[in-house]
């Protein structure tokens, strides 16, 4: 994976691999075909290559991607921003940041949470998760625990501390 992939005649300093992940997502958004994306989409496309930008964070973002203010960005504007290093950090989700929010809610100290207590975590915090991205990663949880990652203690009941790892091995934007 080398860095500098040339998309329509310009260079980016982004993996081949990440290009082909943003060429994809943007190619989803570009509802017109035209190679623009309105900026009402920013959030749902950061999201779908895997980042979790909060609203004040879109609302940089939209300012960014279209500083004429037209409702509309390009490829390539995209692609600028995403070689921005800085816009990375603000969007990614720390692994010790998940942790401290499982541990404030582990009121015995056992490493575990309920299925309950897991929605109501995902759901509360920040800017918390949707019910159907909630049931979502709920219903993605149940799955790594039938795939081998041992992730339920018991139905029902999660150990996030290894949660928190397939989730980070799922998702290379946590970190």
């Amino acid at each position: 994976m080398s860095l500098g992939i040339e998309v329509g005649g310009v260079t980016y300093t982004l993996t081949e691999d990440k290009v082909n992940l943003y060429l994809a997502a943007f190619g989803i958004f570009d509802k017109k075909d035209d190679g623009t994306v309105s900026v009402e989409d920013t959030g749902a496309l950061w999201r779908s290559v895997m980042l979790n930008p909060t609203e004040e964070e879109i609302g940089r973002l939209k300012e960014k991607l279209n500083p004429e203010g037209d409702g509309f960005f390009t490829l390539h504007q995209f692609l600028k921003l995403c070689e921005d290093s800085d816009i990375w950090k603000a969007s990614t989700i720390r692994e010790d940041d998940l942790l401290e929010a499982f541990k404030e809610f582990d009121y015995d100290g056992t490493g575990h949470v309920t299925t309950p207590m897991l929605r109501f975590i995902l759901q509360a915090n920040g800017e918390g998760l949707r019910d159907d991205e909630a049931d979502e990663f709920v219903e993605w949880a149940q799955k790594a625990q039938q795939n081998g990652l041992n992730v339920m203690v018991e139905p029902g009941r999660f150990n996030y501390e290894l949660l928190v790892k397939a989730l980070i091995d799922k998702n290379p934007n946590v970190y």
